[in-house]
């Protein structure tokens, strides 16, 4: 069995061992960090909606516009 092993040059310096195995299988992940990586996935999310949107209404324009145009009368 190996110990650990430091990565320091003195005894008294802060240093972190290098352990050979890891109790948890994925890594620790901030509250912060998967706020951010949620808000990113949602904003990409709202980007292909608001697209996929846009064309749909430019491929049914017509339809679209005789439905605004019950409600509009100029």
């Amino acid at each position: 069995m190996q110990l650990p092993t430091a990565n320091c040059q003195l005894p008294t310096a802060n240093c972190q061992l290098n352990m050979g195995y890891q109790s948890r299988k994925r890594n620790y992940v901030s509250r912060r960090e998967r706020f951010l990586r949620t808000l990113r996935v949602i904003r990409v999310l709202l980007i292909f909606a608001f697209l996929f949107a846009g064309v749909y209404a430019m491929m049914n324009w017509n339809t679209l516009f005789f439905y605004l145009k019950t409600y509009f009368y100029y």
